[in-house]
Order: C-alpha cells, then structure tokens, then sequence
C-alpha cells in the first residue's frame, strides 16, 4: 500500500494539511485545489502511478435530483459537512489528507463517510492537466465565491 511519504514532496505537502486539520479539528482548505495540487506532485514526481484522477464526489442523490444529502467524513465526528469534496486518485488508490494515509478508492468510498458517495464528475487526462495548468484560476475563482482558505501551492520541482 502507498504512503503520502512514498514521495517526499507530497509527505511535505500533506504533512502541513494534516497539521493543521489536527490543530483545527476541522477542514478550513479547498479541497479542489489540494485534489489539484496533489495530482500534480504525483504527475510530475513519480512514474509508477499511470491512472491519475481528481473525482468529485457528492452525497447520494437520485437520478438528475440537483437536492442531495451532504457528505459527512466520520473523521470529524458528525461537525464537518461538505456539499462536495474532490479527492485525487492514482492508479484505484485515494490520496485524501484526511486519511492518515492513502487507502484503496473502493474502500474510501465504503468508509470515508457515514453514507457512500456519488461519484459526480471526474477530471483526467487533458482535462486534468487543463485543471492542473489553471491551479491560479481557479484559485481565483474559488476565493471570490467561497468562504474558505487557500493553502499555499506545493513547492516547484526542481
């Protein structure tokens, strides 16, 4: 099984998330441009993962039904509820910093959240590099229309 440190720009990177999510207890962060930043530092620092996803993910709903429960990680015990959460996928593995590490994707789907998701949208090959080469527009976007804080992005590889 994986480890964020399997790469140590990406340990560095969600050890500080981690970090702050214990000292918090709670998840100020956008979770679309961590799934972003995450994508990246996996694309350009490894060549063993080959299938590299950003899934959004949404409580389950029915067919065509724009009302859907919220997500709620069990993690937070019930505090945190999110409307949607985009995780990173590599190769059927989930890179979610609110695991302790990543876990396989099926098994996040069964035990992430007190109900299993939907897998609503999902951004891969040019789309994802689309999303990774806009990081800053969408960081843009999402500070104007939502309340949450942006983290830094990852370091640059050298």
């Amino acid at each position: 099984m994986r480890s964020f440190h399997d790469t140590p720009e990406l340990g560095e990177y969600v050890g500080k998330i981690q970090h702050e999510i214990k000292k918090m207890e709670g998840y100020p962060f956008s979770c679309g441009l961590i799934a972003i930043d995450i994508a990246k530092i996996l694309r350009d620092s490894t060549d063993d993962i080959e299938d590299l996803t950003v899934v959004d993910l949404r409580g389950k709903g029915a067919e065509n039904s724009s009302v859907r429960p919220p997500l709620v990680p069990k993690r937070f015990g019930g505090v945190v509820k999110w409307g949607a959460h985009l995780i990173c996928v590599g190769d059927e593995t989930a890179f979610d910093p609110i695991l302790d590490e990543p876990a396989p994707f099926d098994a996040y789907m069964d035990e992430t959240f007190t109900a299993k998701p939907d897998v609503f949208q999902t951004f891969e090959g040019l789309e994802l590099e689309e999303l990774i080469a806009r990081r800053s527009l969408v960081e843009q976007i999402i500070s104007k229309n939502a309340p949450t804080d942006v983290i830094a992005q990852p370091p640059a590889q050298s």
